[in-house]
């Protein structure tokens, strides 16, 4: 008896050697270059006729995974095969193979390399790489990418950028013979620039110090969309008109007072995202610590806020002064840093905001920044520590005093960071919860030190579930630093 065949529609026959072989050279070329480089090695193993196929292949990805430990020397002769133009290279290069650099760069610039991605594993205060200046040479370039430890000379006359650059990335990387004018004019002569991106970059003086006390430059950059700026020190960046941003990043750990903050701040007026992390006069202050004195008084009167002593008043508006002196001796020198803010960011609809909620000047700064925020949709709050005590209790009703004729009308989700569940923190918990009509998720994440009992953790829900809330929808998750231990999900009650 036989056996019938299996019923059903039958694959169609691969094709032949031949039939691919048959293809235009070019068409192959094509076919190998839209693959990742492993593979487009191998296929010399498919016939004769791919056997050197991939080494004329135009816009072939040179692209090593970063930790991969790969042999640099590979990549020199892969590079040096290479006989049509490159579209991209990268490779982590160790501190013994830094040198290498040297001989790529030439030879993707004759390539015409687009994207260039090169880290320097471990150079950074160990052994720091000076580039060659054959990187101006890569007039094709797109995108930048340079990490780890390295100085980028200064430019030969007429190629200070890039014509073609969209995309530039430094991290870790210093700037010795011309300083932060040397990044002023590469990113200026890179007019089709849209993503900056700097992180810890260092900079010389003239005498081959570190210096970090700098003269004031400007990022102008016209067709910027994305621009992250994270590093210790603040090396006198400033803002030129960015009529196309969208995102912006901002982290600095010692960003001076002295400056205009709010100047600052309006340039950012379009975005859609903004993260603000700059901490102002050390490791204590940060943008939003200062208040006008004519508010100071009234708040008092109206008993809003409740400082221990007197010295706390003095403690917070003098953070340069850790003593403790009596308060009629206390000069208010400072100002509200937005006071002078304006402007509305009708675009925002993401904000990450780092700030302290353990001191009265904070608190109604950042209520300031909100209120100039009317389409917000997220919130995330990275609450500071501010030492181990809390300066003043503010109560919700000085909250929504400062928030009358405000909304959170488009507030869906709310993020506390790093919480401690102080008072100032749960008053600011239950302001949000009263003034967020379509809010959908409160997400907390307590510091690490915050207790994980079933008993802790019952009070701390059963608290913020009797706050009086304007969205029915609203829902509220706890997640552990830094296990990510996710609680079930709550509705409030």
């Amino acid at each position: 008896m036989e056996v019938s065949p299996p019923r059903g529609k039958s694959r169609p026959p691969l094709p032949s050697a031949s039939i691919v072989d048959s293809l235009p050279p070019e068409i192959l070329e094509k076919i190998v270059s839209h693959l990742p480089l492993r593979d487009a090695v191998r296929t010399s193993a498919i016939s004769r006729a791919w056997r050197r196929l991939w080494e004329s292949a135009p816009g072939l990805a040179l692209e090593w995974d970063w930790g991969a430990d790969t042999d640099p020397a590979v990549a020199g002769a892969v590079l040096a095969r290479c006989s049509a133009p490159v579209r991209s290279f990268c490779f982590d290069l160790l501190v013994e193979s830094f040198w290498r650099s040297d001989d790529w760069v030439p030879l993707l610039a004759a390539k015409g390399v687009q994207i260039l991605k090169l880290n320097f594993s471990g150079g950074a205060g160990i052994d720091i790489h000076y580039m060659d200046a054959s990187i101006f040479s890569c007039r094709g370039l797109t995108c930048l990418h340079l990490s780890g430890g390295c100085e980028i000379p200064a430019a030969p006359s007429g190629l200070a950028g890039f014509p073609k650059l969209t995309c530039l990335s430094l991290r870790k990387v210093g700037f010795p013979d011309n300083g932060v004018r040397g990044l002023e004019a590469l990113i200026a002569e890179s007019p089709l620039l849209e993503v900056l991106r700097l992180g810890e970059l260092w900079f010389t003086q003239d005498g081959g110090e570190y210096d970090h006390s700098f003269e004031q430059w400007t990022i102008q950059a016209p067709n910027l969309r994305i621009l992250s700026i994270t590093s210790y020190y603040y090396y006198g960046w400033q803002i030129e008109e960015l009529p196309s941003i969208k995102e912006v990043e901002i982290t600095s750990s010692d960003y001076p007072t002295g400056y205009d903050f709010v100047k600052l701040i309006t340039r950012f007026a379009r975005v859609k995202e903004l993260s603000l992390k700059c901490r102002t006069g050390g490791r204590e202050g940060n943008f939003l610590t200062v208040l006008p004195l004519q508010n100071f008084f009234e708040i008092l009167q109206r008993g809003w806020f409740k400082p221990r002593s007197l010295c706390h008043f003095t403690r917070i508006q003098s953070r340069g002064d850790r003593g403790r002196r009596k308060f009629p001796e206390c000069k208010l020198r400072e100002v509200n840093v937005l006071e002078g803010l304006s402007c509305s960011f009708e675009n925002l609809k993401k904000l990450t905001l780092q700030t302290k909620l353990n001191i009265l000047p904070t608190i109604l700064s950042t209520l300031h920044f909100l209120k100039n925020a009317p389409y917000l949709e997220t919130l995330h709050v990275d609450i500071m520590s501010g030492g181990n005590t809390q300066e003043a209790e503010v109560s919700v009703d000085l909250l929504n005093a400062h928030w009358i004729g405000s909304s959170f009308a488009n507030l869906r989700t709310v993020i506390m960071d790093s919480i401690r569940c102080r008072p100032n923190e749960m008053h600011f918990i239950e302001f949000v919860l009263f003034n967020a009509p379509r809010l959908r998720e409160l997400r907390v994440l307590p510091i690490p030190s915050f207790p994980r009992s079933i008993k802790a953790n019952g009070k701390f829900l059963r608290e913020i579930a009797k706050y009086r809330k304007a969205s029915p929808q609203a829902r509220l998750v706890v997640t552990c630093h830094p296990v990510f231990i996710m609680h079930p999900t709550l509705p409030f009650a």
